[in-house]
This record gives structure tokens, C-alpha cells and sequence, in this order.
């Protein structure tokens, strides 16, 4: 039996993500002149196998920078 993902989550683009930046610049202006410093937009996706495990069949591989 196969579940369908969009029976329980939307998925989204990075255009998503940039849409939140963008309110988070507009609204606390950018570090360097007062606003937010640092950002965690993160979803735990090391974790979503075994919470998502309809959606995500395969660990997520950790990247740093």
C-alpha cells in the first residue's frame, strides 16, 4: 500500500523560503544595521525518516559548511 504525501503536507520550493526571508528583512532590517544576526530556518531533516517515513524512504545526509 502506497500513501499519498499530499494527503498530509504541502510540498514547497526555496521560493517558500525566500518569501520568509524577505518578511524577516522587512519587518527587523538586515543585521549590519540592527536586525536579525543569525537565522535557523531548519526542519530537523535528519529526523524526517523516522517521523516522514511516508515521504522520506532514505536518511538525509548531513552537510556543513
Amino acid at each position: 500500500m502506497h500513501n499519498d504525501p499530499n494527503d498530509a503536507y504541502n510540498p514547497v520550493t526555496p521560493a517558500f523560503s525566500q518569501q520568509w526571508v524577505q518578511h524577516l528583512m522587512t519587518s527587523f532590517g538586515p543585521g549590519n544595521a540592527g536586525g536579525v544576526r543569525l537565522w535557523d530556518m531548519d526542519n530537523e531533516p535528519e529526523y524526517w525518516v523516522g517521523t516522514h517515513a511516508d515521504i522520506y524512504k532514505i536518511n538525509a545526509t548531513i552537510m556543513t559548511c
